[in-house]
């Protein structure tokens, strides 16, 4: 990557892994990505279209005068617009700045309905007005995409066709301006061979260490776990999530939190089975063990899953004697997996150990 790059933009759409790719872009040492928007620049960039054309109409300031129905156009040319544009998205999207970082940057997935005319256009008006960055493209397998809780309530039929277009486009792209571009898979980059993030990491011409790595891909990102796990407790030492694929295509969602009781420990939540799906989540602690069932009403989840029979008593509560390591199996298709282990701080004299 050359020297002079100073802002990085992961294109993408909804679902697609992208919160993880932020993260392990985000350990880089001197890179600040940021989350996503709302589309602030495709918006920015109807605006500058917009005086662009007016420019069309009068070009020649020699021709500029009251009388013009486009009187004042003469002004917007497109290297002026290019560093007025500059100054004002960068100091919107990139301040404060901070001495310590060397590229800023953001995801955003508001990108997969323009088509790839549209797309194309906005990737020529983003590097007019930051020349020093670089595109990273995210997609994933699309049958993984539309699995997701959200893709399922918001699908539509063109939805497939979209998020194709969308790889097929920056395979294009990247092939076409490989000094600035690059297309990440997310289904390669948490492959445990690491192939994909070093080829990332070579792109950028920054390296990480393998614990760094791995610290990234041991946390939970977004939704990409489709779990929300709070050990309140003495809170956690140690929480490892593992075999995400595995959430992804059994559970449409899952809570839980762990709070101390007199009588023990309580484990409340939220048990969601995806549609179609035989999974059983266990909960095992010392030789306590419990199958977690969703019996409770939960009418907010219900509003999220219309379509889930089982969204309307999807709450759950058990209270029972926990050690100090915690851990939940799934079990789907005749396999079990360990999906979750807690390991808290041991108390000393009722206080929690700090982590």
């Amino acid at each position: 990557m050359d020297s002079t790059v100073n802002r990085l933009f992961v294109v993408t759409y909804g679902r697609s892994g992208s919160t993880l790719l932020q993260g392990l872009l985000n350990a880089i040492p001197g890179y600040r990505i940021y989350g996503e928007n709302g589309g602030f620049l495709t918006r920015l960039h109807g605006a500058y279209e917009a005086l662009i054309d007016a420019n069309k109409h009068l070009a020649k300031p020699a021709n500029d005068n009251h009388r013009h129905p486009w009187f004042g156009s003469s002004r917007y040319d497109q290297a002026s617009l290019n560093t007025q544009f500059h100054a004002f998205a960068d100091g919107i999207l990139f301040c404060p700045k901070a001495p310590d970082v060397r590229v800023f940057g953001f995801k955003e997935i508001r990108y997969h309905d323009l088509g790839p005319a549209k797309l194309a256009a906005f990737l020529v008006f983003l590097r007019q007005i930051f020349p020093n960055s670089v595109i990273i493209f995210n997609t994933r397998r699309v049958e993984d995409v539309l699995r997701s809780g959200w893709w399922r309530q918001n699908y539509w039929h063109g939805l497939p066709k979209q998020f194709s277009d969308f790889a097929e486009f920056a395979t294009e792209y990247v092939g076409k301006n490989p000094d600035h571009a690059l297309h990440v898979r997310y289904d390669a980059l948490i492959d445990p061979d690491r192939r994909e993030v070093h080829r990332l990491l070579a792109f950028l011409g920054e390296s990480l260490s393998d614990n760094k790595i791995n610290f990234v891909f041991r946390g939970s990102h977004s939704y990409e776990n489709r779990i929300l796990t709070e050990y309140i407790s003495g809170r956690a030492a140690h929480i490892e999530m593992t075999e995400h694929d595995w959430w992804r295509a059994n559970l449409d969602e899952f809570r839980l939190d762990v709070e101390s009781r007199r009588a023990g420990w309580l484990a409340k939540g939220v048990f969601l089975r995806a549609v179609g799906s035989d999974a059983r989540v266990t909960l095992k602690s010392g030789s306590g063990v419990v199958q977690i069932l969703g019996t409770q009403p939960t009418p907010r989840i219900a509003e999220q899953y219309p379509n889930n029979p089982g969204s309307g008593a999807a709450g759950f509560s058990l209270e029972q004697p926990l050690t100090d390591e915690v851990y939940l199996y799934g079990t789907s298709n005749g396999f079990e997996n360990r999906l979750i282990g807690i390991v808290r701080p041991r108390l000393s004299g009722g206080a929690a150990r700090a982590p």
